[in-house]
């Protein structure tokens, strides 16, 4: 063990203090930064669009088999087409992927109009730098067609298949969705899991073959502006006839994982005063 002395301590916490305000500060700040990007380019100024770029940017278009390099001049000399109308870009999410307090990498998921026309999807990663102003500015732009993601589908089918895991008696299949963090809390009042207390309360189940069926009869599915969180409310069929599940996801590393899960059983308000009764004996 390593002994530090005060004001090495108040430095380490200074320093750690500021990181987690950037870190936690730039998903915010950097949505609105590179949604203000397009709609400038939207308007179709191009001192409004040059404004976002340093001196040397540069991007880059890459299809199948090749790649475009422009400069920002010449990119910028195509602006009319969106201040006419004919162009159109439109932000579907943006989500930032690394940053430090020099360099920022976002990428912002698009849909392309041209004459109000879907033409393309695609993702652009913007790369930003800060300048000797404290500024940062766009240094590279790589833009690339992407099909759609339908996150609302995409996290349908992994909590169908976790809810079908566990019918099952799937174990790796049901836990590895779940985050580290993940918290379960369950119908009994006592119930509330780590992830690593869940998984030795379900794994005697779960070897004997003998876990539970859920079947799902409705969800709904949000989204927060990033895309990077997904809560949801279901109803579900259940043993203990309809009980209500409701959850939060994450989107981390390239896929959505579970970090909470909360279960609930159903009870019509007349019936509460007979349930308070039942819960006392």
């Amino acid at each position: 063990m390593v002994l530090i002395n005060h004001k090495w301590m108040k430095v380490i916490v200074s320093v750690c203090f500021v990181w987690i305000v950037f870190v936690g500060f730039s998903n915010l700040q950097w949505n609105k930064q590179v949604r203000q990007f397009y709609a400038d380019l939207n308007t179709g100024d191009s001192t409004l669009i040059g404004n976002h770029f340093n001196a040397h940017a540069s991007i880059t278009f890459i299809e199948e088999d090749t790649s475009i390099y422009v400069s920002v001049p010449d990119f910028l000399k195509q602006s009319f087409y969106f201040e006419s109308g004919k162009f159109q870009e439109k932000v579907v999410w943006v989500r930032v992927f690394d940053s430090t307090d020099r360099l920022v990498k976002c990428k912002a998921f698009f849909e392309f109009y041209v004459n109000d026309k879907l033409s393309k999807t695609g993702i652009d990663e913007l790369i930003y730098v800060r300048d000797e102003k404290g500024q940062y500015k766009i240094d590279k732009v790589y833009s690339y067609p992407f099909e759609q993601v339908d996150d609302e589908k995409e996290v349908n089918q992994l909590l169908n298949d976790w809810h079908l895991a566990a019918s099952n008696a799937h174990l790796n299949d049901y836990f590895k969705v779940m985050h580290p963090d993940f918290i379960f809390l369950g119908t009994d009042p006592k119930e509330r899991w780590s992830k690593s207390e869940f998984n030795n309360f379900c794994k005697p189940y779960f070897n004997k073959g003998q876990a539970w069926d859920f079947k799902v009869n409705r969800r709904n599915v949000y989204f927060s502006p990033d895309h990077k969180t997904a809560w949801f409310e279901e109803s579900l069929d259940t043993w203990m006839e309809e009980c209500r599940g409701s959850g939060v996801l994450m989107f981390v590393n390239g896929s959505w994982q579970i970090i909470h899960y909360n279960l609930t059983v159903l009870i019509e308000n007349e019936k509460v005063k007979k349930f308070i009764k039942l819960r006392k004996k």
